[in-house]
């Protein structure tokens, strides 16, 4: 799931010179993003469910291998990127507003809600001029690995790959599944390992991508024509 989240503060202008006068919206900020940066720690946000949490650890060398050491733990725990910040008018005036833009990504179990609830308590506790303003969110959304279309899916990803059946776990990333899953539709996801993901020369493997479209196109036959 994800919660983009803007923050914005008001402070009080004053030129350097008499700095103790004013109340810079920049530092202010940037207090309360340390504090947010500090909500994956805190267990209180965290509730898995134990079948769940169970086939995420065991997929914990496939999934370090794909996306890198520590992806299984940035399953299990909320993620937070502050995305984009600005503020101040010039630098020898005290800042009187700054804007940040947060992206909290949230396992499965956590409500954008929940997430968006917590952020406006922190910024409760200051006795700066917060505005927090959730303008985009998403819930996470499963669906049972257990239902046929996931078996059919591991099956033939092992076969076409002649390796064992590949381990079930989550995704990092966000992805249409959520809209098949919002309207009943089970669905399960599954494509070549991104390089660089998100970075410059980003890539996949020509034969890596084949591999993936061939057990997709065997395994949607094959669960289509059981199921006539």
């Amino acid at each position: 799931g994800r919660s983009w989240t803007e923050i914005s503060v008001r402070g009080e202008s004053a030129h350097t010179c008499s700095v103790p006068r004013g109340q810079n919206a920049i530092e202010d900020l940037s207090e309360l993003l340390q504090d947010i940066k500090a909500l994956p720690e805190m267990d209180d946000m965290i509730d898995v469910p134990e079948k769940y949490q169970e086939i995420i650890l065991d997929s914990k060398p496939q999934m370090d291998e794909a996306y890198g050491e520590g992806a299984t733990e940035r399953i299990l725990r909320p993620r937070v990127n502050v995305g984009t910040i600005e503020g101040g008018e010039k630098v020898n005036l005290v800042a009187e507003t700054a804007t940040a833009e947060v992206d909290l990504r949230l396992p499965i179990g956590t409500s954008t809600q929940q997430t968006l609830d917590r952020v406006e308590e922190l910024a409760a506790e200051y006795d700066s001029d917060f505005t927090v303003n959730g303008f985009s969110r998403k819930d996470p959304t499963y669906s049972d690995y257990e239902h046929p279309v996931f078996q059919y899916l591991q099956r033939f990803a092992g076969e076409v790959r002649d390796i064992e059946e590949p381990a079930f776990s989550c995704a990092l990333a966000g992805t249409d599944c959520s809209f098949y899953r919002e309207k009943g539709v089970p669905c399960a996801v599954y494509g070549p390992s991104p390089h660089n993901l998100g970075s410059q020369n980003e890539y996949i493997y020509i034969d890596d991508f084949e591999q993936v479209i061939k057990a997709q196109a065997i395994a949607s036959a094959t669960y289509l024509s059981d199921q006539a």
